[in-house]
């Protein structure tokens, strides 16, 4: 169940551009007006785009790194949408890497966390609250990645760091003051395994609407 976890995550990030893309081509048929387009996925997806921003504020306050600027107004870099931006000073590869995560691991919480009380709390019906909650999973799911620049740096944080200690995990050694309880405890299965139940919803509402653009496009 881990991987299939890991494997979702994978596959709602490649998803998650598609369905960009695939919103603006569909905004642009429809209203003929790339400025409308722009602004149109940006407003959908602000809600999404102010929890992604803020995490990376809070994050690099909470690391000690000036925070500057923040922007929520959407720009177009060629082929590229950017929704919102926030300065940060230049700092550490560690917590370079750690400012440049947050989102994902503050959206994803959030996602899960509203998914769980969701079906705990018997609120799923033909009701307002339902069209709530799934407006709010399709947000933060589509939001949550961190963009390349967002990690920059986190590829030689994780080859210099994090790739050598799992190595020496899998080949049975272990490193004394590090604890490997995170990775060996049996009681996380079952969060594994209502994590890949609960990720199959954001997987088939970010499917079925890559799919209408895509046959409204044909027409």
């Amino acid at each position: 169940m881990r991987l299939l976890f890991f494997l979702e995550l994978l596959v709602l990030f490649c998803l998650s551009r598609a369905l960009t893309s695939g919103l603006s081509l569909l905004f642009h048929k429809i209203f003929k007006s790339q400025r409308i387009s722009v602004w149109l996925i940006a407003i959908i997806f602000l809600p999404g785009t102010i929890i992604h921003e803020f995490s990376h504020a809070i994050m690099a306050k909470f690391l000690f790194v000036h925070v500057g600027k923040m922007e929520l107004v959407p720009r177009l870099n060629g082929e590229s949408l950017k929704l919102g931006s926030v300065e940060v000073g230049k700092t550490d590869l560690i917590r370079n890497f750690f400012i440049g995560i947050a989102p994902f691991v503050t959206g994803l919480s959030l996602l899960l966390l509203i998914l769980y009380i969701s079906f705990s709390k018997n609120i799923v019906g033909l009701n307002l609250m339902t069209g709530v909650v799934l407006y709010f999973i399709f947000v933060i799911s589509n939001t949550m990645y961190s963009s390349k620049k967002d990690m920059e740096g986190a590829v030689e944080f994780f080859l210099l760091l994090v790739a050598p200690v799992l190595v020496l995990y899998f080949l049975g050694v272990r490193i004394p003051g590090i604890s490997w309880g995170l990775i060996e405890n049996k009681s996380l299965e079952g969060f594994f395994n209502m994590s890949v139940i609960f990720l199959a919803v954001p997987l088939i509402l970010d499917t079925a609407f890559i799919l209408f653009a895509k046959i409204t496009l044909r027409k």
